[in-house]
């Protein structure tokens, strides 16, 4: 009888302590261990601007932004399309969910539905970057909008590189 009870502690205790995916964000960041709880907010970041999620949300990664990261990918990546200036946001943890959308401007392009990735810092969307969601494709993020690096700033990759570069590699 105590083999039973032992056993059932054990499993209870195994079970009740171990973080669990939050049904609507899809997975829990086991580095440090934090569950992010505001995907009513990215969700509302989509909608607004009129696509229409259609697959459920999934935390995509979690990290705190140091300057040092800016100055590779794929970091240097995502913070390149973003109103946002990465600037105000060192030393914070940058939360990124993904979600399916439909009524995308790349869905056009790559006959596809698209992926939107909703950065997050301190539980409020600070910005994003899309994807088409397409297997097999290789290159740069787009902004929310589907615009490329080139549109959103006017400038070449290689004139955005230099200005880049000379702003994180101080």
């Amino acid at each position: 009888m105590k083999w039973v009870l032992v056993l059932f502690l054990s499993i209870f205790i195994f079970t009740a302590c171990s973080p669990t995916p939050d049904k609507n964000l899809g997975k829990v960041n086991n580095e440090s261990h934090t569950e992010i709880t505001a995907d009513e907010t990215a969700d509302e970041f989509i909608t607004k601007k009129g696509y229409e999620v259609i697959g459920d949300a999934s935390q995509q990664s979690s990290y705190v932004l140091e300057k040092e990261m800016l100055r590779e990918m794929p970091y240097n990546m995502y913070w390149s399309v973003q109103d946002a200036n990465p600037t105000d946001f060192l030393g914070k943890e940058i939360a990124t969910i993904g979600f399916e959308v439909r009524n995308h401007p790349l869905q056009e392009i790559y006959d596809s539905t698209a992926m939107i990735f909703v950065m997050l810092a301190e539980g409020k969307a600070i910005g994003g970057y899309s994807w088409p969601k397409k297997e097999g494709l290789a290159g740069w993020v787009y902004t929310v909008d589907g615009k490329t690096l080139e549109e959103k700033t006017g400038l070449t990759y290689g004139q955005w590189l230099d200005d880049w570069q000379s702003k994180w590699n101080k």
